[in-house]
């Protein structure tokens, strides 16, 4: 088990927790490198942890674990390029929702103040 990492060991370095890896092992996106066949520890490899800060990256880009495990599966930078293109435009939908929200809320927010100086 020599340069291999308890699933503990990986969730500590990543900050994240034992389950979101086994749920990522259970939807077949970030499988162990290896599974001890008499307890069913998961371990994995130090290849692997440069896979998952992909997964992390992508993640936080908020990018839906269905389009990571496809762009893992078949990797290629104008895939990525594909997937980066189409998560910017949802992340523009959100920010022009987000202004229409800010719009919406300030001009509530001045017609309370200004309905407080005629009462």
């Amino acid at each position: 088990m020599e340069n291999l990492f308890s699933i503990g060991e990986l969730a500590k370095y990543q900050n994240i927790s034992k389950q979101t890896l086994i749920f990522y092992d259970k939807i077949g996106l970030f499988r162990p490198a290896w599974v001890d066949p008499d307890n069913g520890y998961r371990y994995y490899s130090q290849e692997q942890y440069d896979v998952f800060m992909v997964i992390a990256a992508l993640k936080e880009l908020g990018m839906p674990l269905l389009d990571i495990k496809a762009y893992l599966a078949r990797r290629a930078p104008e895939r990525l390029s594909a997937l980066l293109d189409q998560q910017e435009a949802e992340v523009e939908r959100g920010l022009a929702q987000l202004r229409r929200i800010q719009t919406m809320i300030r001009t509530k927010r001045k017609l309370l103040e200004q309905g407080r100086r005629v009462v």
